[in-house]
Parts: C-alpha cells; structure tokens; sequence
C-alpha cells in the first residue's frame, strides 16, 4: 500500500508547520482545540470548585461532548442538576458551543491494593 495524502492536505515537498497539520486532525475528528481542553480540562477546579471537583472529574472532550466520572451515585445526580450550569461555565471558559452535551458515568476511585 502506498502512502497517499489526506484529502485537503498539500501534496508539495514543502514541510508545514506542526500546527497546520494538527489544526487540520483536530477539525477532521470533530476534537477541541488545545485551547477549549485547556479551559475545560486544566481549568476544572476553577470552573466547578474545590468541592465538587474533589468528585467530579472531566475525563474526555469530543464533538461537544464532555465525558464526566464521578465517584458515586449521588455526585452523579447533582450533576444532571447542575447540567445547565456546568454548560454554561465551560462555553464561557472555553467558547460558546464547546460544550452541548454532558454524560456521566460513576466510576468509583480504584483502591490501592
């Protein structure tokens, strides 16, 4: 099999800057930018507080979805609660439409063994 360029890249023997070709991967896989991650992810405890992070955890960001995992039930459903809420912190953070959609999945801490 031979190699082929991606539709829309450039076929030239001119090298590109690294941020061109990871602009172009971020949008072909509908993924935020760095940006958006950072003021989503890295900003969490800013975004939500010190209580509610410390069970709370953004664990994935993809085509407007957050991914949060909580460490029980009951963080589970102040959540869905706080759904609207937390949807406006993260566009306001990170740009509106970053965040349209919130699912959420109790994973509880691993326990060291």
């Amino acid at each position: 099999m031979t190699w082929k360029p991606m539709k829309g890249e450039s076929s030239g023997s001119e090298p590109r800057p690294l941020a061109a070709s990871l602009d172009h991967f971020v949008r072909r896989f509908a993924l935020p930018s760095s940006a958006q991650l950072r003021a989503v992810i890295a900003g969490w405890d800013e975004l939500v507080g010190r209580p509610l992070s410390l069970h709370v955890r953004p664990v994935g960001l993809r085509a407007g979805e957050l991914m949060l995992d909580v460490d029980a039930p009951g963080w589970a459903t102040q959540v869905r609660y706080l759904e609207g809420d937390l949807m406006d912190r993260c566009n306001q953070a990170a740009g509106e439409g970053t965040v349209v959609r919130i699912i959420v999945r109790v994973r509880p801490p691993r326990m060291l063994e």
